[in-house]
Parts: C-alpha cells; structure tokens; sequence
C-alpha cells in the first residue's frame, strides 16, 4: 500500500531532522 511507503518515508525523514 501507498501508505505503508508514505509511513517509512516519514520514519526516515523524522530520522534525518533528528541528526
């Protein structure tokens, strides 16, 4: 599904704010 994608996009951009 296209929000299972959307919601690791998001895991991983909230990663990289955090660094």
């Amino acid at each position: 599904m296209i929000a299972e994608t959307l919601k690791e996009l998001i895991d991983d951009f909230e990663v990289i704010n955090a660094n």
